[in-house]
């Protein structure tokens, strides 16, 4: 809603808990590139800045919440790695999109989220475009989770990246289309 974050090559940023999140609605940008990625991680990663909790606790899965694309925000992320998301209350995945927003995964890496890397309304998923199965690692549910639900609007699944994982019962009622693309 007019408000941009941008998150420059080279950072990373920690998450306190599975109760902290990144809601988005209005823009974030994910800046990363090849060589130097933008890291989303668990407090307890000390293999990322340093010991940052003074600890020396090991990290694992849901140990902050998501990145939650609201309706009507949007997202362009390249080149980030997010480790150790998915808290059980969020959904079920690391990077968590509305129906209504514009998002691009671009370079992406997910490790070891609760639930899904990724999780989309089935109407509206996220252009995924340089990610490999590889790229989703060690986590419940290695791909694209499309909510289940009932269609409002015609829909096409063409991403050839990754396997859609249909989470839930989908209805596609009448005069509504789902179309399946080649590869999919």
């Amino acid at each position: 809603m007019g408000i941009t974050l941008n998150w420059q090559p080279g950072i990373v940023i920690k998450l306190w808990d599975g109760n902290t999140e990144v809601y988005v609605d209005g823009t974030l940008n994910v800046n990363g590139t090849s060589g130097s990625r933008v890291y989303a991680t668990s407090l307890r990663d000390d293999s990322l800045g340093g010991l940052t909790n003074n600890d020396n606790e090991t990290p694992g899965w849901e140990q902050w919440g998501r990145i939650y694309v609201r309706g009507g925000g949007s997202a362009t992320i390249n080149y980030l790695e997010a480790r150790y998301g998915g808290y059980y209350y969020a959904g079920n995945a690391t990077i968590y999109t509305d129906g209504g927003t514009n998002v691009t995964l671009d370079h992406l890496v997910v490790k070891s989220s609760h639930g899904c890397a990724i999780s989309s309304d089935p109407a509206n998923e996220p252009v995924l475009t340089n990610i490999a199965p590889a790229d989703l690692t060690g986590s419940e549910v290695n791909g694209l989770c499309l909510r289940g639900g009932t269609l409002s609007v015609s829909a096409t699944w063409d991403e050839t990246e990754v396997a859609y994982v249909l989470f839930g019962d989908l209805i596609v009622p009448v005069g509504i289309a789902l179309n399946w693309q080649p590869g999919s």
